[in-house]
């Protein structure tokens, strides 16, 4: 539930600020239990503690229902409902089986926390450098998380349709408020507004690479508006972050051969996060569609750096996270590729060209790269958006970029499924993708539940 555990929260603050930083505050109160944090250094330590944030991103389990990967049916039969549903669009009546859906419920806890934190620095109100990162921080974190629960449970942004349901928007962290769901202009809206806001608080970059800054939310902005189909705001952001970062890393120099040859914060990441680690979506379960491996060339380094071959198919090794962990930040890559396909949709082909040679030739072998220069408008863009789907294979974007593509019947797909005998589909614009909410949210606050 949205705000079940809410109550427990100052002692998982404590808890949890004890276990991740040991500030000294903690040790001079003779009864910890009793402490809530009371300075920027103390609020700071909550958004970095992994734990307390639990940043284990929403997305993936859209991924499990994207074209990305085939899930065998033995693998299938031993997932957790939420899986097995969102793997073949499951109706409504059935998805969650009664269960809690881990989505919805970790996003909004998140979103409780930055609300308590940004409340906090509120009332210091400091104009400090180190006040302006941990509130600019706090806002970046939730409007991802809004962001990304809207790909899950809201329609796909269209001008045309904005007073569609939103999401339940919460700006404080007092319990009290009423529960019900937007627009989806009113939660747009507030995650751009967010997000504005903590590009005049947050640094160029940060100190490290799990804490936001003016590069991340100028990327997360151009991912945003390349979801609403606005490639004008897209490419000015995806501009405004490369302007500050533009580092790409060189597959020439990994070592393929290994498990995991994309490193944890490597140097093109621009900030790291994770998706929620479902069982579906681990090696030894799921294996990679066949349609997706067979789009990288042999000298394409990506496919060694990214599968291996096991028993009945080929399996997802993980990317920039140096685990099987799927990662779904941002880098300098998807960055390259957003300024290419907006570049390429407003006519501006010798940009796309630059910006996609520019990724391609640090993921080919070297010299090996493709030519691209006889390309006409309508194959470059179809260039463009398979490397696109190549790159970003994993990452908690193939769902959000098939809602905008279904809309194009250049590019519209239907997905099919195999389970034994049984046969399901997904066609383009389904209401299906969009995920219902759980019987238990519904049960306990009322609000509308998804048609679909």
């Amino acid at each position: 539930m949205i705000y079940r555990n809410i109550l427990l929260l100052p002692m998982i603050v404590l808890l949890f600020t004890q276990l991740a930083c040991k500030d000294e505050w903690l040790d001079k109160k003779p009864n910890k239990s009793l402490v809530v944090p009371k300075r920027v250094e103390d609020f700071q330590a909550l958004l970095d503690n992994v734990e307390y944030m639990n940043q284990n991103h929403t997305g993936a389990l859209s991924e499990i229902g994207t074209d990305n990967l085939i899930l065998p049916l033995a693998a299938w039969q031993t997932r957790l409902p939420e899986e097995r549903n969102a793997y073949i669009w499951g109706p409504t009546e059935t998805f969650y089986e009664g269960t809690q859906n881990a989505e919805w419920f970790y996003g909004y806890e998140r979103i409780q926390r930055v609300n308590i934190v940004i409340d906090g620095l509120k009332d210091i109100n400091e104009n400090t450098a180190g006040w302006q990162n941990a509130m600019g921080s706090a806002l970046f974190f939730r409007a991802f998380d809004l962001y990304n629960l809207a790909q899950l449970f809201c329609k796909p942004w269209l001008n045309s349709d904005n007073a569609s349901l939103g999401l339940v928007l919460r700006q404080s962290s007092n319990i009290n408020e009423a529960v019900k769901r937007s627009t989806l202009a009113e939660t747009y809206g507030m995650i751009i507004n967010d997000l504005e806001e903590a590009i005049t608080l947050l640094p160029d970059l940060p100190e490290i690479k799990t804490r936001p800054s003016k590069a991340a939310v100028y990327a997360l902005l151009a991912r945003i508006y390349l979801s609403m189909e606005d490639y004008e705001q897209s490419l000015l952001y995806a501009d405004s972050s490369l302007n500050i970062f533009n580092e790409v890393l060189d597959f020439n120099g990994l070592n393929l051969s290994g498990n995991n040859p994309v490193s944890r914060l490597n140097s093109e990441v621009i900030l790291h996060c994770r998706l929620v680690n479902y069982g579906a979506l681990q090696f030894n379960r799921m294996l990679v569609d066949t349609n997706l491996y067979s789009m990288y060339e042999d000298n394409d380094l990506r496919k060694l750096a990214y599968f291996r071959t096991v028993s009945g198919g080929f399996a997802f090794k993980g990317s920039f996270d140096g685990s099987g962990i799927n990662f779904c930040g941002f880098t300098t890559g998807e960055l390259l590729l957003i300024k290419a396909e907006c570049a390429a949709r407003l006519e501006d082909s010798q940009q796309a060209l630059i910006s996609l040679k520019v990724l391609l030739d640090k993921r080919y072998l070297t010299g090996t790269s493709p030519s691209l220069t006889e390309l006409e408008t309508e194959g470059l863009l179809l260039k463009i958006l398979n490397e696109r789907r190549k790159e970003l294979c994993f990452r908690g974007l193939r769902w959000a970029d098939l809602r905008r593509l279904n809309r194009d019947s250049h590019f519209a797909k239907i997905i099919t499924r195999y389970l034994g005998a049984d046969t399901y589909d997904l066609l383009p614009n389904d209401i299906r993708y969009i995920l219902p909410i759980d019987d238990n949210e519904i049960l306990l606050t009322s609000i509308q539940q998804n048609i679909r």
